[in-house]
């Protein structure tokens, strides 16, 4: 039960500092993880929290890329080094967080079924187009 409350406090620290687009592009990868958790034969919950947990992470370190009030979590963690400084100019804290999410959930969900991947194509798709506006 400890293990689980401390991986939903992971998963949910960012929502706070995020407002508008960025929130939502979270909330929506977020909801497709449910279920791809469910329906993918080789996640256990021990599995699913480790990959919601890593989730968590990732967003912080998007959102503490583009706030500079927000200090990163390298070093901090086991096997996390500093991250590339982002470039110059405006980042968009939704496209980031689109981009960052879509990437760790192929890696995290490389073995879900045609179902599964059609699932993160359309939601790829569509957040895509929902930022894009």
């Amino acid at each position: 039960m400890r293990k689980l409350l401390l991986s939903l406090l992971i998963v949910l620290l960012p929502l706070p500092a995020m407002a508008g687009g960025g929130r939502d592009v979270m909330l929506n990868w977020y909801k497709l993880v449910l279920e791809l958790v469910r329906h993918t034969p080789t996640y256990s919950p021990p599995v699913a929290s480790r990959a919601f947990a890593y989730l968590g992470v990732t967003s912080y370190e998007v959102l503490a890329t583009t706030r500079p009030q927000m200090h990163s979590l390298a070093g901090q963690l086991n096997d996390l080094s500093t991250l590339p400084a982002p470039g110059q100019g405006v980042m968009d804290e939704a496209v980031v967080m689109h981009a960052a999410l879509a990437q760790s959930l192929r890696g995290f969900f490389g073995n879900t079924g045609p179902s599964g991947q059609q699932a993160m194509d359309r939601m790829d798709a569509a957040l895509s187009d929902q930022i894009a506006v």
